[in-house]
């Protein structure tokens, strides 16, 4: 890099001298004039071709590192359709045994709302979910999964992501309740406490890596109120006591 920045710096120079008139070296000032002019153009031609090698083998920003970036520039300007602290719209659906079921019946427990597609990025979600029950305890809070796919397609994901939430079925061309609650394609989060209020609602996932920043805001919501119903039911049984 340094003999090409240095040649350039030449060439350049060598150009810039060339430029002037030939006779002003019969004057006492010319010789000075054009060392002068060919040094700055040998200094600027090996500045212009160090920079450039510079911006070339600048450090590059890993993808996840970049995704991360792009991930809070947007999560600062998303807003829920639902507002936090109201209550989850009601609805009814049935699940895989064709039995309906209402959202208010989960009532009484954090309940963990989603909404899958048929996805890549949707199975991760799961997966995550799954490992987040497993460490919150399963009998202290609810899952549910609202899909828009066939029940087949439903239990090939289940199979795969080892999924335990209620999976309750939409129709793939009519879903009031996705478009209700605004969840775009791919996994979309809801946690609700105990009464049916909206305590976090999950940007949509726009990324197959792990989303790792998503799925810690929904477990420490999650964590939080799981926490706040095990204080309520120790100083229940501490008053009956």
């Amino acid at each position: 890099m340094l003999v090409s920045a240095c040649q350039a710096g030449l060439t350049l120079g060598r150009v810039a001298t060339d430029s002037l008139p030939h006779n002003v070296c019969s004057h006492g000032v010319g010789v000075s004039q054009r060392v002068n002019i060919w040094l700055l153009g040998a200094l600027a031609g090996f500045l212009l071709i160090a920079g450039a090698d510079a911006y070339v083998h600048r450090p590059r920003e890993r993808p996840e590192m970049k995704e991360m970036r792009e991930r809070a520039a947007f999560l600062r300007t998303w807003k829920p359709a639902l507002p936090i602290g109201s209550e989850a719209p009601g609805f009814s659906l049935k699940d895989t045994s064709g039995r309906m079921h209402s959202l208010a019946e989960f009532r009484g427990k954090p309940t963990l709302l989603e909404f899958y597609s048929d996805d890549r990025r949707s199975r991760t979600w799961a997966r995550e979910m799954q490992k987040l029950w497993d460490h919150l305890g399963r009998s202290k809070m609810r899952s549910v999964a609202v899909v828009n796919f066939s029940r087949e397609a439903a239990l090939a994901f289940t199979r795969e992501t080892k999924d335990a939430s209620v999976y309750l079925f939409e129709d793939p061309e009519r879903h009031p309740v996705r478009d209700r609650y605004g969840a775009a394609p791919g996994p979309n989060a809801w946690v609700l406490d105990e009464k049916g209020r909206i305590v976090h609602a999950s940007a949509p996932i726009q990324t197959d890596r792990n989303p790792d920043q998503d799925f810690d805001k929904v477990y420490q919501a999650l964590y939080a109120l799981t926490r706040m119903s095990k204080l309520k039911n120790d100083h229940a049984a501490g008053a009956r006591s």
